[in-house]
């Protein structure tokens, strides 16, 4: 059976005007997984939704990247996950294969859970 991230058995969210949002760990790691690999304005209708997460493509894996990353993360946090309050990004560089783990961590809003995704990305 395939997982679900919206409970569409419900009315639509007050807010977003949409099916309302499921506030569990593996759905907030999926939107968010999704949203750093969506480019901004590669959605048909919605060109805002996404980051610009591949400009740092082939940058230094360094502190000043690291920084523009982090950015990033936060702002699209900002304006498209209303489920979390985030609490801290780190970085884990791998220098030799220019590779970088970067590990979100947050708080659910609605339920005070802790959830964190980690995800691998090159650099």
């Amino acid at each position: 059976m395939a997982t679900s991230y919206v409970d569409v058995s419900k009315n639509l969210d007050a807010k977003f005007k949409d099916v309302e949002l499921k506030y569990e760990v593996d759905a907030i790691n999926n939107s968010i997984s999704n949203l750093l690999t969506i480019q901004k304005g590669e959605v048909p209708g919605r060109p805002e939704l996404g980051s610009n997460f591949s400009e740092f493509l082939f940058e230094l894996n360094d502190a000043i990247t690291w920084a523009g990353m982090k950015a990033v993360i936060k702002n699209m946090i900002i304006e498209f996950e209303p489920r979390i309050t985030l609490t801290d990004i780190s970085f884990v560089p791998y220098q030799g294969i220019n590779v970088v783990v970067v590990t979100i961590t947050y708080v659910i809003i609605r339920s005070g859970a802790q959830g964190v995704l980690s995800k691998t990305f090159e650099v």
